[in-house]
């Protein structure tokens, strides 16, 4: 399949597997954007993208804040004109044990929208 200039969005893609996946789509020249909610992570992925010759956008971002997600599809399809992949690599943990977890911790860990 041809990545050439298909634009991706990947989020949490400042480390572990989501960075992986960005820079594996940026070595096959995809536009990548990436989300983290860490600044540093998001303009190191960046920078290693572009020097492969990929367009990049890095945008630091919460998206348990639907504002956000907005935001961040706006900002792609003004800077790339669309969204053609969509890569859900963000999570959420916090270490508790499990008797002590609240039902709302629970849910934004199964229903996880950003690391």
């Amino acid at each position: 399949m041809e990545l050439k200039g298909k634009t991706a969005i990947i989020t949490g893609g400042g480390r572990g597997i989501g960075k992986g996946i960005a820079l594996a789509l940026a070595r096959e020249k995809c536009n990548i954007v990436v989300t983290s909610r860490n600044q540093e992570e998001v303009t190191s992925v960046i920078k290693e993208a572009e020097g492969m010759g990929s367009a990049g956008l890095g945008l630091p971002c919460d998206l348990s804040i639907e504002g956000n997600i907005q935001e961040l599809v706006e900002k792609t399809v003004e800077r790339f004109g669309t969204v053609d992949i969509l890569i859900n690599s963000a999570g959420y943990c916090k270490r508790v044990p499990f008797f002590e977890e609240t039902m709302e911790e629970f849910k934004k860990i199964r229903f996880a929208h950003d690391c």
